[in-house]
């Protein structure tokens, strides 16, 4: 049942997006495919062979999971929004904020990523340290064999690396800045305001527990 509940959660994510203004031809074709990757798996015969699907939107499916047990509301984006780079919108019932979320955590994505003038990334771990002994098992495969999933320490996962990233990313426009220390542009600080709202629905939804 496991193996299900996560098969027929990504579907229906992907669903979502579908039914929702994807207007892009080749965005449909990628998404159809990969749903078709998940409903035609009936049971998988090791928990590790969860690791060969498409890693990205198991991650999207287990960062949802996590906001809803903290009682956000995270509601996938329209496909057109996908495509130009918001993957969920997250709400505390006060404000809304669209935001993408990846696993990548190379120089090269954050380099990509962090860029004034997209929607502000969340990166999110995938392998689970210190809840097993082999550190590359992925929290999918955690799942499968535990039927654990800790949304709690998911997220502290998720503020610590992000709000490391968030305090280089604020160094980072400093050092740039033609004029003293503080003095950030207007499109970096469009960026940077925009992340710190989104980190601050998942950290006050996390200190609320």
């Amino acid at each position: 049942m496991r193996w299900e509940g996560v098969r027929d959660g990504v579907c229906n994510l992907i669903d979502c997006r579908l039914k929702d203004r994807a207007s892009m031809k080749w965005y449909r074709d990628a998404s159809i495919f990969s749903e078709k990757i998940f409903e035609n798996t009936s049971t998988l015969n090791d928990p590790c062979d969860i690791n060969r699907f498409p890693s990205g939107i198991l991650a999207e499916y287990f960062f949802m999971t996590s906001c809803s047990d903290l009682d956000i509301c995270c509601t996938p984006t329209c496909g057109d929004e996908d495509v130009w780079g918001a993957d969920f919108k997250i709400s505390n019932g006060v404000e809304t904020r669209f935001l993408d979320v990846t696993i990548n955590l190379s120089k090269r994505a954050l380099l990509k990523k962090n860029k004034a003038g997209t929607f502000p990334t969340i990166f999110v771990p995938w392998s689970v340290r210190g809840l097993c002994e082999y550190g590359t098992t992925t929290y999918a495969q955690h799942y499968l064999t535990t039927g654990e999933f800790n949304s709690l320490f998911f997220i502290d996962r998720i503020l610590s690396y992000n709000y490391s990233n968030l305090h280089n990313l604020r160094k980072n426009v400093w050092e740039d800045s033609p004029k003293s220390e503080g003095y950030m542009s207007l499109e970096g600080i469009t960026y940077i305001q925009n992340l710190e709202g989104s980190l601050r629905i998942l950290r006050d939804a996390r200190h609320s527990k």
